[in-house]
């Protein structure tokens, strides 16, 4: 007989685990000490989006598509934006020019590239 905490967690929810805690507890605020999938360490954990979120445009935040997320300690998490946002606008100077792309560039490429240009002058 299985037991009732056992019973609680269904297999759909995700496939792995992190130190015997699963990683859908750690998604639904439930926080608790795990490995960070980036330094190791066993710390307090957040999501970190291994697609960050930043390289889509407004219009597709709510997409149906299922962005993957991994426990990373807030350090981790936080020590990226900054490549992540350069990341963006490297990609989209590169790729062809769409709809997608255009939002990008008159939205969050464009207050990052103002926000450099004014800090030039420092």
């Amino acid at each position: 007989m299985r037991s009732k905490a056992a019973s609680s967690y269904r297999v759909d929810r995700q496939p792995w685990q992190t130190d015997g805690i699963w990683f859908k507890d750690l998604t639904m605020g439930k926080r608790r000490p795990a490995h960070c999938a980036l330094c190791g360490e066993l710390r307090l954990v957040t999501r970190e989006h291994v697609v960050p979120r930043g390289l889509y445009p407004a219009t597709k935040a709510e997409s149906r598509f299922q962005r993957i997320v991994i426990p990373t300690c807030k350090t981790c998490n936080n020590g990226t934006s900054d490549d992540d946002a350069h990341f963006r606008n490297v990609i989209t100077v590169a790729g062809d020019a769409n709809a997608a792309v255009k939002e990008l560039w008159e939205g969050p490429i464009g207050r990052s590239l103002d926000h450099r240009w004014s800090q030039a002058g420092d």
